[in-house]
């Protein structure tokens, strides 16, 4: 039994890429393509399932690459009751046999009605003369167009690998952007909000050598600026701007344990 492929699309250029994309990628036959308006336009096209929908897979993702897809919709066997509905010339379910003679008119041929004469004593007997078999039907799908059909398809899917792909490596992106600037966002507000009083918190709840592993985290000008803040502090002034991390380090211990 034929399916019918539907492929529905915004412009004529897209159509005729899809069109022509489907009669290449399997044995399928054209069968009407119509303008409903708006730009929408819709080619129909008729063979086996299966390369129907090989070639309305192919056809949507040639559509799609060059102009806008609106649906597609593949119907395996459709009812007869279609034919007149989708296209008047070639219903769907129609067979390529030849058509049975009309069985009101037995004898089709008029000049047939004459009797033949019958044989004389002489005439010798007729010989039946044997029927050649008839030659085995060419195959519906032939292997080359079967290839093609597969070549389209993997191209799908590997185009749909791609995409997938894609679209983690972005994934990936977004959330290592969001992280760093939430780590950026804490440490700018651990900047503004870190004062002597903070880190006088951090001493009496944590304990000195606690406060100060906490303060050995933090970069030398987050130090020379909470040690600008210390009025009793071991060194002042353009010495604070010349001292290392260490310096720092123990002037705050010396602080806190004598203060």
């Amino acid at each position: 039994m034929q399916a019918l492929g539907m492929i529905e699309t915004k412009g004529l250029i897209g159509a005729i890429e899809s069109a022509d994309t489907m009669l290449k990628a399997a044995e399928v036959a054209l069968l009407e393509k119509t303008h409903i308006g708006g730009g929408l336009v819709t080619v129909c096209v008729v063979g086996d399932v299966g390369a129907v929908k090989a070639a309305v897979d192919a056809g949507a993702a040639a559509a799609q690459r060059v102009g806008e897809l609106i649906s597609v919709h593949v119907i395996p066997r459709p009812h007869s009751s279609l034919d007149g509905l989708i296209v008047n010339v070639h219903p769907l379910t129609q067979d390529l046999e030849p058509e049975d003679p009309d069985p009101e008119d037995p004898d089709p041929d008029p000049e047939d009605d004459t009797e033949p004469p019958a044989p004389g004593p002489d005439a010798e007997p007729a010989v039946e003369e044997e029927s050649e078999p008839a030659e085995a039907e060419a195959p519906v799908k032939p292997a080359e167009e079967a290839k093609k059909a597969d070549s389209g398809v993997e191209k799908i899917e590997e185009k749909r690998e791609i995409e997938k792909a894609v679209t983690k490596v972005s994934e990936k992106s977004a959330e290592k952007a969001a992280s760093n600037a939430e780590k950026t966002a804490k440490d700018k507000g651990e900047t503004t909000e870190l004062k002597k009083t903070a880190v006088d918190t951090w001493v009496k709840d944590l304990g000195t050598e606690q406060a100060l592993a906490k303060l050995d985290t933090l970069a030398v000008v987050k130090l020379r600026r909470l040690a600008r803040e210390y009025k009793a502090f071991g060194i002042a002034g353009r010495a604070i701007s010349k001292a290392d991390k260490g310096m720092l380090l123990a002037e705050f211990r010396a602080y806190y344990e004598n203060n």
